[in-house]
């Protein structure tokens, strides 16, 4: 028997750093974030389960994506596993028929980020995650920061001003 969908989903907007490391983070009318950490097996089948669930559950009104590229002196290992998790998250975004926008990491941190949040991008991004959002949500159980969390909360922060008109 399947569950029905709630009627009054409550609204949210996502965020999603496609790499390696990355992550993909729900953005909750409250502030309160929903995560899901890039499998380490790649296993496509759990990410869709995973955001699939999430739309079920949510009204999912924007998505923001990190668009990038390769950079000079990767290696082609390394750019085509790369490439492979970008366009999975393309694909799913599309299939869930999830309203989207690919933006570059310049265009997602206009008026979000300043120099004076950090001596670099990284730490910038941790420093304004952590302001924003409680910072429990961007530690691994060792302590360790997960820069792919702090990218995406941002990344559906801005999914949120573009979807509200707030954007700067």
């Amino acid at each position: 028997m399947r569950t029905k969908a709630p009627k009054n989903k409550p609204i949210a907007w996502l965020g999603v750093d496609p790499g390696k490391t990355g992550a993909a983070i729900l953005l909750l009318e409250d502030y309160s974030l929903k995560i899901f950490d890039w499998p380490k097996s790649n296993n496509y089948f759990e990410v869709y389960r995973a955001i699939r669930m999430w739309k079920f559950i949510y009204r999912i009104r924007m998505s923001v994506m990190e668009k990038v590229a390769s950079m000079t002196g990767q290696g082609v290992k390394s750019v085509w596993s790369f490439s492979g998790n970008y366009h999975a998250w393309q694909m799913l975004l599309i299939a869930l028929d999830i309203r989207h926008r690919l933006l570059t990491p310049a265009q997602w941190q206009k008026g979000l980020l300043s120099k004076t949040d950090g001596p670099e991008p990284k730490a910038r991004v941790q420093n304004v995650a952590c302001r924003i959002f409680a910072p429990e949500y961007f530690f691994g159980p060792k302590g360790g920061y997960k820069d792919g969390r702090g990218d995406a909360a941002l990344m559906a922060y801005k999914a949120r001003q573009i979807d509200m008109g707030e954007e700067k």
